[in-house]
This record gives structure tokens, sequence and C-alpha cells, in this order.
């Protein structure tokens, strides 16, 4: 294949991906800067690797290496430097823009700081596939390359994920109901 079309392919994945693999980043080291060099670093070791294979374009799941190529590098971080507070994700990594009501900007900052203090106490399992699968946008098959684990295990730890957030959700609120 053309070196200029392979060039082409991997901008073009880069460009598609890179938002969602930083986020996946910053999520797990809470730090911006950190986050950047990993999301940085998971695309070069993809490209080394897809040339030592011949082409970027004969990857079969290049969105799943990816991503198990930053969560490596994750874990080799995590091993050296305890994580920070959610705070500091929230005040460091997390961008919440919505530029035509500054109001509903407030509520969604509101809402997902909740939602991530929520995320924080599930198990890391059910975490991780929460993250990938609706905000990192990960189809199953990708979660299934990633993790190494089956359909079926993906699909059900998904749907367990989801109910356990609900009900923490749901029983935060009425604990601790929002005050107007």
């Amino acid at each position: 294949m053309n070196t200029d079309t392979q060039h082409n392919s991997f901008q073009e994945f880069y460009n598609d991906n890179t938002d969602a693999l930083f986020r996946f980043c910053v999520t797990k080291v809470r730090d911006r800067h950190l986050a950047i060099d990993i999301v940085q670093e998971s695309f070069i070791r993809l490209w080394d690797y897809a040339r030592e294979q011949g082409s970027f374009d004969d990857l079969e799941y290049p969105r799943a290496l990816v991503y198990r190529i930053a969560r490596n590098a994750i874990i080799d971080w995590s091993r050296k430097k305890k994580a920070n507070s959610l705070d500091s994700l929230v005040e460091t990594g997390l961008e919440f823009t919505d530029e035509d009501d500054p109001e509903d900007e407030h509520v969604t900052r509101d809402d997902m700081r909740s939602l991530l203090r929520v995320l924080e106490v599930l198990p890391e399992l059910y975490r991780d596939v929460i993250t990938m699968r609706y905000i990192d946008g990960l189809s199953v098959s990708e979660i299934v390359e990633l993790t190494g684990d089956t359909p079926n295990v993906v699909s059900v730890r998904i749907h367990r994920a989801l109910e356990k957030l609900r009900k923490e959700y749901t029983d935060r609120i009425e604990n601790h109901p929002p005050t107007s």
C-alpha cells in the first residue's frame, strides 16, 4: 500500500479517536498533561506496531488496540504514582461546555460531577466497562478485543454496571435531594 494512503488513513483514525482516548486517559490518571502524553505515546506505539505488521489498514481492530496500549501505559503509571482526587479530575481534566446557555453549562457540570462521584463508588470492573462503552463510545466488540473477555461476559457486565449505577444514583438523589 502507498505510504501516503497509510498516513492519510492513520491521520483520519487519529482525528476520529484522539478526543475519546483522551477522555479515557484523563478519567484514569486524573492529570490532563499526563493524559495528553499517554494519548500521544499510544498513537506513536500504534503507528510503530502497524508498520511492523506491514500496514495500518491491515489492523483488524485499531481502536481497541490503541485503547489497550493506553490502558497498559496507565497501569504502568498507576504502579508508580497514586491517583489524585475526583475533584482534581473535574477541575483539570474534563471540560464541560455549552456555549449556547451558561445556565445549562452549570447544570451539565453538576450532573457530570454527580455521575462521576457515583461512578467512582462502583467496582473497577463495572466502572471500566461503563467508561469504555458510554464515555469512550467503544462497541461491545471493541471492548471484547480490549479486555479479552467474551461478548456475553462484556454484555452482562455492562448490564449489571448500569443497574448498579442507576441504583447508586437514585439512592444519592433520594438521600441528598438538590436544593433550589
